[in-house]
């Protein structure tokens, strides 16, 4: 399989481009064919000092750290280690500069190899994977508005509350911090088939754009897609329009290619076709005559490699979608119901303490029989060996209506 790539970007109405990227040397055929190829996005925070710088130093870090062959491991261990440097690198960069928790940046990062995808995530840059005329967000935004929500979904806060919430679009995760606070990732590899595409952008896109608009885009090659999607955001004439990134990586199958049934890669010049077996070749537009966009989009989500294993990848990807949207509100509930339980035996126990130090101390107020048993209780046993029964005396200590 060939992984074709395409990009676009664009200052947006700011005065400075806070948004980087890269790729890792597709040509550097020792990490490819043993790690894949990586694609990296970071967005930095405008309403802190050094977006821009941020935002270079954590993709940089990020590249060259996951192509040192120096480190070892699968796959996602390597993609971790490398997200944590850049972390590292921009926290200290911020500390050099007296800055410490006031520099901070988006990023998220892919790497395809052997045709599974792998991904990490900081932050509310977003990846998607177009397949089978279907968009799918890979990854959760780290944001105040998913804790808003889950207060709007336990009854605690009303919708309109938590839609006009000051903090709604603050990040609750970014790079530039000592410690990562959440991370969001892949807990397994997915699979990857002829004609999906991964697409990775900053929130100046993904913010912008609907659903239909991207996905109409992304049936178009990955450089086109790329242009076609900002020159649609543009369009709009958003006069606070953010910085704007976008990188697409398409899946070419060979045998496909020899059919004549390939994308058309219309990359400007300097942009390659990364090749898993390290052979290069040009990619031409390979659709028939007469034969359109549609017809041909259609033609290959019903392609066999996308079988019954795609579908299930999607419905696979869905349910994980599902089960994240509510994970934050299941740690509160099981915090709240550890606090009960605790609460609960901390009262019960309480009670237990003052009954059996009460009656001790006050052996007046509970009720004796002649013999000195304890009544209304089967077996009673005697409180205590005496000649009569018990009366009060000076001694005796007083209950505590008595003064």
């Amino acid at each position: 399989m060939r992984i074709i790539p395409g990009n676009a970007q664009h200052i947006g109405a700011r005065e400075e481009q806070q948004d980087a990227f890269g790729f890792s040397n597709w040509d550097y055929a020792e990490v490819v064919g043993t790690r894949g190829v990586l694609s990296v996005l970071a967005d930095g925070m405008g309403g802190m000092a050094m977006g821009g710088e941020a935002s270079q130093a954590a993709v940089s870090t990020m590249l060259m750290e996951y192509q040192t062959l120096a480190h070892r491991g699968p796959v996602m261990e390597l993609l971790r280690r490398a997200l944590h440097q850049a972390n590292a690198v921009v926290n200290q960069m911020a500390v050099d500069q007296g800055l410490e928790n006031q520099v901070g940046t988006t990023l998220i990062a892919t790497v395809i190899h052997d045709q599974h995808l792998f991904w990490v995530s900081v932050g509310d840059s977003r990846i998607y994977l177009y397949r089978h005329h279907q968009l799918i967000p890979l990854t959760e935004d780290h944001v105040y508005a998913r804790r808003l929500d889950d207060e709007v979904a336990q009854g605690r806060m009303s919708k309109e509350e938590a839609d006009n919430h000051p903090h709604r679009a603050a990040l609750t995760s970014y790079l530039g911090l000592r410690e990562i606070p959440e991370v969001d990732a892949n807990v397994k590899p997915l699979p990857l088939y002829h004609g999906d595409k991964v697409l990775l952008c900053s929130d100046g896109l993904h913010g912008v754009l609907d659903e239909g608009e991207i996905i109409e885009s992304l049936e178009n090659d990955a450089q086109t897609a790329s242009t076609m999607l900002l020159e649609r955001v543009l369009a709009k004439r958003r006069k606070y329009q953010d910085n704007v990134t976008v990188a697409i990586l398409a899946c070419v199958d060979e045998q496909e290619r020899e059919h004549g049934r390939s994308e058309t890669q219309s990359a400007p010049a300097g942009k390659r076709i990364l090749d898993h077996n390290n052979s290069q070749k040009s990619n031409t537009n390979a659709r028939q005559d007469g034969e359109s966009k549609s017809d041909y989009a259609e033609e290959l989500s019903h392609h066999p490699s996308y079988a019954k294993a795609a579908d299930e990848d999607l419905v696979d990807l869905k349910g994980r979608k599902r089960r994240q949207g509510i994970r934050f509100g299941n740690r509160l509930r099981l915090w709240w119901g550890v606090l009960f339980i605790v609460l609960a035996v901390v009262a019960v126990g309480g009670g237990y303490f003052t009954y059996q130090k009460w009656f001790r101390t006050n052996p007046a107020v509970v009720p004796v029989q002649p013999d000195g048993k304890q009544e209304g209780k089967t077996g009673s046993i005697p409180l205590h060996k005496q000649e009569a029964p018990l009366t009060p005396t000076a001694q005796t200590v007083p209950m505590p209506n008595q003064r």
